[in-house]
């Protein structure tokens, strides 16, 4: 594999997964029938030569890492593509020998495999991909004692960082402003939010201030009605992360959307 480097890593790593030299694919699947709904389980794959469309994960210690925010994060590069742990590293601002060190263990797990080789000016990489194109993790293999305590325990970092943001917002405000939190109502619920001081009436749209908002409403609607406001959040959120700055020449911002 050194002349022809070049080529195997062009037939290992495509969109639709690495192929075996040669043009064929070992089989994967086990004689059982699978609903592809639901996934290949991780005690019966076979020896891995592509990914597989989904994976059902039962071993704690392999689905430990996707209830880890920070190894989701690092993770990612993987998944869907193949990658080296030196781009990954990049991309996610990650170490190089904790990615490495990740990478590793993951391979151990099952996360991820080897799917080609590639040159570098230091000499050759080895490019990694996960198993599956999407994973699953039954419920009752994870560590939550409940549905709640499962949507707590992966989506907490989020709210956490969107929390500690918007705190550290405070730092455009005017050094010699006496600010705290204004309680008022609006409608049928409680509007809290920073003011300079009880005089001054300040909006967290003003122009001056800093792009930070946090807000809560309990709506009364009809179950079409909710769905349709489902749709317009998620239709948001597609839209500015479509037409978010390419030239990464913005700053990050936190946004969470909820409802239920």
């Amino acid at each position: 594999m050194d002349a022809s480097i070049d080529q195997y890593v062009a037939d290992q790593v495509s969109v639709d997964g690495p192929a075996k030299p040669g043009g064929q694919q070992k089989n994967i699947w086990s004689n059982r029938k699978h609903d592809p709904r639901v996934g290949v389980r991780s005690g019966e794959m076979q020896s891995l030569q592509s990914p597989v469309p989904s994976l059902v994960l039962e071993d704690p210690a392999a689905i430990r890492p996707l209830f880890d925010a920070r190894q989701r994060t690092a993770l990612l590069p993987f998944l869907g593509r193949g990658c080296t742990v030196a781009s990954a590293a990049k991309q996610t601002g990650e170490h190089a020998n904790t990615m490495l060190a990740r990478v590793r263990r993951w391979e151990r797990l099952g996360l991820v495999f080897a799917v080609g080789r590639e040159r570098h000016a230091r000499g050759i990489q080895t490019i990694y991909r996960c198993t599956a194109d999407t994973f699953f993790v039954p419920h009752r293999f994870t560590q939550a004692e409940d549905l709640p305590a499962l949507a707590q325990s992966l989506h907490t970092p989020d709210v956490v960082a969107l929390f500690t943001a918007y705190a550290q917002a405070a730092s455009a405000f005017p050094a010699d402003a006496e600010w705290g939190i204004h309680f008022a109502r609006q409608g049928e619920r409680w509007a809290m939010q920073p003011q300079r001081c009880p005089e001054t009436d300040c909006d967290p749209l003003d122009d001056h201030l800093p792009a930070a908002l946090l807000q809560y409403a309990e709506l009364r609607l009809l179950p079409a009605e909710a769905k349709v406001l489902q749709h317009e959040l998620a239709a948001l959120l597609r839209r500015f992360e479509t037409t978010q700055s390419k030239e990464n020449q913005g700053r990050t911002y936190h946004l969470f959307v909820g409802l239920a």
